[in-house]
């Protein structure tokens, strides 16, 4: 496994993460409508959709499903999103590097 993150799969990791979070926003909102509080949606953790009344966890699936799509399409797997995703957290150097793309993605730089 590469252990730091190249340029490549930061591009990559940015344009799904940008994708993915323009989804989440909406799909949260509408989880809370029904549950009454803001969900922490972690498609990884699909025993804990049981927790879900049905059209909350249809909701939940349908935004997996897409996230899951998005992250192939930009042409990483899950695991490598994921990976990225953790040394994020502890690498802030990585970290400027994603905010960077996503401030290009949104148009401002």
């Amino acid at each position: 496994s590469r252990a730091y993150a190249q340029d490549d799969d930061v591009v990559k990791f940015a344009r799904a993460a940008y994708a993915i979070e323009q989804r989440r926003v909406p799909v949260s909102e509408e989880v809370k409508k029904i549950t009454g509080s803001v969900p922490n949606i972690a498609c990884n953790q699909s025993q804990r959709l049981d927790s879900f009344p049905a059209n909350a966890r249809s909701l939940i699936v349908d935004f997996c499903n897409f996230s899951r799509q998005t992250i192939e399409k930009n042409g990483l797997t899950v695991a490598r999103f994921n990976e990225i995703m953790m040394q994020r957290e502890n690498d802030a150097a990585l970290r400027e590097r994603i905010n960077a793309e996503v401030r290009r993605l949104q148009g401002g730089g």
